[in-house]
């Protein structure tokens, strides 16, 4: 029998598509493989933090609940401040699974990274305060308001390491499982929409009920005028998104190529919008089926 070896995991950003996190937390349970350490970017750091804690069920059950109406209690808007969304409900969220206050709390070894707005540099995050190491990890640009903490202005850990695979290895040893949510799909990082339009952008469906933030509902999420030419033009969240995703991309494979994983898995998920939050059990599932595609060579990894 081969010897079993303690597994990490290094979980991948991805917005919504990050729910597929849990979906590999659950799969690997059930093939009797167990995760010894995580490292997460952005989404997976929120995810990770839940495991570490062990939380996964009631994260799963209020994943699985959400809908475009009741996601939009946890969206915070605001029109300054670097970002069309404060974040002060992520915290509150963690307060919600009755997550520690300091990552050396937790009952698992976490880590997260983010960004330094100022140097572009990784800040990583293995102990201290466990909130605003989340909050800054899942700070998407444009979207969430960057957090102040220990001096610097931070970001989401996207920009700087997508899929953080050193840090995994700087919480202990064995190999590393890498998960990146934004696998396969249509070619490139933007497809048009359709004219009808935009799955992408339902969940700007209840701002637009009235006032200002019916008003910043329309401006992100309203049919842009046609080009002289006919197309429409890519709207305000698929320029965001895309530009991540692009920036994401590109670190990822230099910072892939210095510090590879033992395995790497592609969940299936770019067809599903960064904010479409009301699709978690799509992404739960379809986390749960890449693993069980690949359990041999995932349990190979493992010593079993």
């Amino acid at each position: 029998m081969p010897e079993r070896r303690a597994l990490g995991l290094a979980l991948g950003m991805g917005g919504a598509r990050g729910f597929g996190h849990v979906g590999v937390f659950r799969a690997l349970d059930d093939l009797g493989i167990a995760v010894d350490r995580v490292a997460g970017s952005s989404m997976g750091a929120l995810a990770g933090a839940v495991w570490a804690a062990g939380q996964l069920g009631a994260f799963e059950d209020w994943a699985r609940g959400l809908t475009r109406t009741n996601f939009m209690r946890y969206v915070d808007l605001r029109l300054s401040g670097g970002g069309i969304v404060a974040g002060n409900e992520i915290p509150r969220l963690l307060d919600m699974f009755g997550l520690p206050e300091r990552i050396e709390e937790l009952e698992r070894p976490f880590g997260a990274v983010a960004t330094d707005l100022r140097t572009g540099r990784v800040v990583w995050f293995a102990s201290g305060p466990l909130r605003p190491a989340v909050r800054a990890s899942v700070s998407i640009p444009g979207v969430l308001a960057p957090v102040h903490h220990g001096g610097q202005w931070l970001v989401d850990g996207a920009l700087s390491d997508p899929v953080p695979v050193a840090g995994c290895r700087m919480l202990g040893d064995g190999p590393v499982l890498a998960v990146d949510p934004n696998g396969f799909g249509p070619a490139g990082f933007w497809t048009p929409p359709e004219p009808a339009a935009a799955r992408g952008r339902a969940w700007l469906g209840p701002l637009r009920a009235g006032g200002q933030a019916a008003g910043l509902g329309a401006w992100l999420g309203a049919p842009d005028a046609a080009l002289p030419s006919g197309p429409s033009a890519p709207h305000y969240m698929d320029v965001v998104w895309a530009s991540v995703d692009i920036v994401a991309a590109s670190v990822m494979r230099m910072r892939l190529a210095a510090a590879p994983p033992e395995l790497m898995l592609e969940l299936p998920l770019r067809d599903l919008g960064i904010l479409e939050f009301d699709r978690a059990a799509e992404a739960i599932d379809a986390g749960h089926r890449a693993v069980m595609a690949r359990a041999g060579e995932i349990r190979a990894l493992a010593g079993m």
